[in-house]
């Protein structure tokens, strides 16, 4: 497979104005580009777990707990590296407040917390 080299849908932002990048992240292309990106990265991520499964053997309940445990990691990861905004993340997790994301993520890793700045 190819390796798909995937762009952040926004500039660099870490030292930029936050109001300025929210006006920015807030346009509804900007905000598709960043969940079909997501998409994208899921999807390899997937299939990067089913080539693990193929080659050890696994319980179906473990496999499922892989599943859920391998997509909110990804997701997570993708936030702190700042690839996708807080509004992606709650898309993706189908939370509605930050408070339910943070809940989601804690399931996994129950140290998370979402940083208050974002």
């Amino acid at each position: 497979m190819k390796k798909q080299r995937l762009q952040r849908p926004y500039g660099n932002f870490d030292t930029a104005d936050p109001e300025a990048r929210d006006r920015y992240l807030a346009q509804p292309e900007i905000r598709q580009q960043a969940i079909a990106n997501t998409e994208r990265l899921l999807a390899l991520e997937e299939q990067k777990y089913q080539d693990f499964l193929a080659k050890q053997k696994i319980t179906e309940e473990a496999e499922k707990r892989g599943k859920k445990e391998g997509k909110i990691e990804t997701l997570m990861n993708l936030f702190l590296e700042h690839f996708i905004d807080k509004n992606v993340l709650k898309y993706k997790l189908n939370a509605n407040t930050d408070i339910e994301v943070e809940k989601k993520i804690q399931e996994v890793f129950p140290d998370f917390h979402l940083p208050a700045h974002i």
